[in-house]
């Protein structure tokens, strides 16, 4: 099966994993490994990528130049990353008649886009465009179907874990990144993985750690970035917290990051994938208790679940977890094998290529 994957972002760059999005190389990966026929249609310039197919959509991007692509290619599935503004693949899939699924990111659906991405989703369920929609949750697919109406069918397709991100990272790497970050041994470490955000939980985890009863205090090592960013900073400075900004990660070096930190607790607002991340890296984790963590973590037996916002709660979790290392070793390797398991990207694209083929069928059966 010939599969496009389609990125008009120019800051996306496929072959480079700090400039990639983590959903978009494993949905091309796993794709890959199933034996499928993969081509990246991508704007910016692009690197080759062993087995796969890169194509450079060039700069201004029109829906003509990715037609073009599209007659080279002849794919039976079209997937396109949503960007805000840019609907040159929808269009271009539309008039070729392929069937297409618009995927669409959880920061993309916090409101701000709605105007933009409801043209979007009109132009990709015309009757032509053969369109559905994926989003990485439930309570995504929610808002978007609120959104979209009856336009077109909305299917949630779970973030997962690439199989590097199960590895232990290599002892040099390992070294690398506490060189770089000025991580010192015998240093108690908290991770926090997420966007930096009013909204994401992180500057509630900075009071939590501060009214831990450790002297010293446990450095705060923040992977992520975000407006509240300076906010961060000056409330760690406040309480007097250790705090280590380590900005985006690319997957290749989190494993490194994560495993240097005793724990790790997810934001808010990114969807799953992080803390499928620190799962997937047999970290014990605090998270918020929403509705699909809930699911990840079966209730809590690989993860602490706290309420949102509570800074309570989320002080007792870290307080249990630093105290007892060896059961939080335990829910780590619990948590890792129950991904491993369960939320992978060949699980996953199995159940993507079912539901765009079904748009195919849909099309015949007409």
């Amino acid at each position: 099966m010939r599969i496009a994957l389609v990125c008009t972002d120019r800051q996306v760059v496929f072959a480079d994993p700090r400039r990639c999005p983590s959903r978009l190389r494993g949905m091309a990966e796993a794709f890959l490994r199933a034996g499928h026929d993969v081509h990246v249609m991508a704007a910016g310039p692009q690197a080759a990528v062993e087995g796969l197919t890169v194509r450079e959509v060039r700069l201004p991007v029109t829906s003509r130049e990715v037609d073009w692509h599209f007659a080279q290619v002849t794919p039976d599935l079209v997937i396109e990353r949503y960007v805000p503004g840019r609907v040159e693949g929808v269009e271009a899939a539309a008039e070729a008649r392929l069937p297409l699924l618009l995927d669409v990111a959880p920061e993309h659906l916090t409101g701000e886009h709605d105007e933009d991405l409801l043209r979007t989703l009109v132009l990709a369920g015309t009757p032509s465009a053969l369109g559905g929609a994926l989003v990485s949750s439930e309570q995504d697919a929610a808002r978007l179907r609120v959104l979209a109406g009856p336009l077109l069918a909305v299917n949630v397709v779970e973030d997962a874990v690439r199989p590097a991100g199960f590895d232990a990272p290599a002892a040099t790497l390992a070294a690398q990144v506490a060189t770089r970050l000025r991580l010192y041994d015998g240093e108690m470490r908290i991770a926090y993985l997420g966007p930096l955000t009013r909204e994401s939980g992180v500057l509630d985890l900075l009071r939590a750690v501060a009214g831990l009863g450790h002297d010293p205090l446990p450095r705060v090592v923040l992977i992520g970035d975000g407006a509240a960013r300076n906010e961060a900073l000056a409330l760690s400075f406040e309480h007097g917290l250790k705090l280590t900004l380590c900005g985006r990660v690319a997957e290749d070096e989190l494993a490194a990051h994560l495993n240097a930190c005793a724990c790790v607790v997810t934001g808010e607002g990114a969807g799953p994938l992080p803390l499928l991340q620190a799962m997937a890296a047999a970290r014990a984790v605090v998270c918020a208790d929403t509705p699909e963590h809930r699911r990840i973590a079966r209730g809590g037996d690989d993860a602490r679940l706290v309420a949102p916002g509570d800074v309570q709660a989320i002080h007792d979790a870290l307080a249990e977890l630093l105290a007892a290392p060896e059961a939080a070793a335990r829910m780590g390797a619990r948590a890792r094998e129950h991904v491993r398991a369960s939320f992978t990207w060949e699980a996953q694209s199995e159940r993507l290529l079912a539901f765009g083929l079904g748009l195919g069928e849909r099309e015949r059966a007409v």
